[in-house]
């Protein structure tokens, strides 16, 4: 649904609840969960300021996370995202997300079903 100025009111806040998978489709292996929220902080209705705590739950690395926490200007097709932090093995990880629109209201989504795919690629740098 479109607003007057953008696709998300102005001051609205969204918090979810996804899994992480190795890949966009719905039948891609689960390897973690990703919760947090993001608030619409720009007037033009593109803009949000997102936080997402990406928690691994399969792998070397269960039951550690990380953290991006930044501006997502989310009309661009390509957008960055720093790392802030995490816990576990990942505990004071810095870095940066690489954020690409994959689909909108998808059919194949699993979060939820018909929900939007994005992809994230993250690079980790660990002290």
């Amino acid at each position: 649904m479109a607003h007057a100025r953008g696709l998300v009111p102005f001051s609205s806040v969204y918090v979810f609840d996804d899994v992480l998978t190795e890949g966009p489709s719905s039948t891609s292996k689960v390897v973690g969960n990703a919760q947090g929220m993001y608030v619409e902080t720009g007037k033009d209705g593109y803009t949000i300021l997102e936080t997402t705590d990406c928690e691994m739950t399969d792998g070397p690395f269960k039951g550690s996370s990380f953290v991006l926490f930044s501006r997502n200007q989310f009309s661009n097709p390509s957008r960055e995202l720093p790392v802030i932090g995490g816990r576990g093995a990942f505990r004071m990880a810095q870095g940066y997300g690489l954020l690409r629109t994959v689909c909108i209201d998808c059919l194949d989504s699993v979060n939820p079903s018909k929900g939007d795919i994005i992809e994230y690629n993250v690079t980790l740098y660990l002290r």
